[in-house]
């Protein structure tokens, strides 16, 4: 629609919508199963609101069964899916130095240290087995003495710590309130204690929803665990 109303407004729109094709481009820890229909993915209660509600099949690249051995030809895309597919698996550490290889063997080195900036910026503000020390040292193998410069997204992220450990800090306290509010004296200690130990702000988030719709705290607990058990297989 967004579309349509910027090309009304330009006076290019016509007597007709142009047409739009929608693509899902996904890159989950697991393959993508709801399906390739928007209806798919939405809860209607009843047939009789299929009429009223968008359906359309979307193009899906799912990246976790994509092979990067067939992006031959688009090296960018071929990085990019690698990053992406390998995001949260510790072999990310060794696919940093391919990605890195890769640019460097096959774009101008001005193009090539763009990227890098991008995917590093990426890497930084996503929760990955990538540390600051070992993407350094990545860089440095395959581009001595340039670090700094490319790297300038993550130091961004660095220069910001202490403001990420605020929100932090303020979302498990949110996470809690809602706890002590809903169900008082009936939170145990530990839940406190796991609730203190998490360090996504995204499954923080998810937390607090589910502190103001849990029916009781022992429906809370269950979702607690659940994270807390995906948490420990990634590591």
């Amino acid at each position: 629609m967004e579309q349509w109303y910027d090309l009304e407004k330009k006076g290019m729109l016509g007597s007709k919508l142009p047409p739009i094709f929608p693509i899902l481009i996904y890159h989950g820890k697991q393959g993508w199963t709801h399906g390739v229909h928007f209806h798919d993915i939405v809860h209607l209660p009843h047939d009789d609101m299929k009429p009223y509600v968008p359906d359309f099949q979307y193009l899906l690249f799912d990246a976790s069964k994509e092979n990067e051995d067939q992006y031959i030809t688009s090296v960018v895309i071929r990085c990019w899916l690698i990053i992406v597919k390998y995001l949260n698996d510790p072999v990310m550490r060794e696919k940093l130095s391919e990605v890195l290889r890769l640019l460097h063997n096959f774009l101008e080195n001005r193009e090539a240290r763009e990227y890098i900036e991008i995917f590093m910026k990426y890497l930084a503000n996503t929760d990955n087995k990538v540390t600051r020390d070992v993407a350094v040292n990545a860089v440095e193998k395959i581009f001595p003495g340039r670090s700094a410069d490319m790297m300038r997204g993550w130091a961004k992220e660095y220069v910001e710590e202490g403001m990420q450990k605020g929100m932090l800090t303020e979302a498990r306290e949110n996470v809690l309130e809602a706890l002590d509010a809903r169900f008082s004296k009936d939170v145990p200690e530990d839940v406190y204690k796991k609730v203190q130990a998490l360090n996504n702000r995204i499954l923080l988030k998810k937390l607090l929803r589910s502190a103001a719709q849990s029916e009781d705290i022992d429906s809370f607990k269950k979702i607690l665990q659940e994270i807390h058990s995906e948490r420990e297989q990634e590591q």
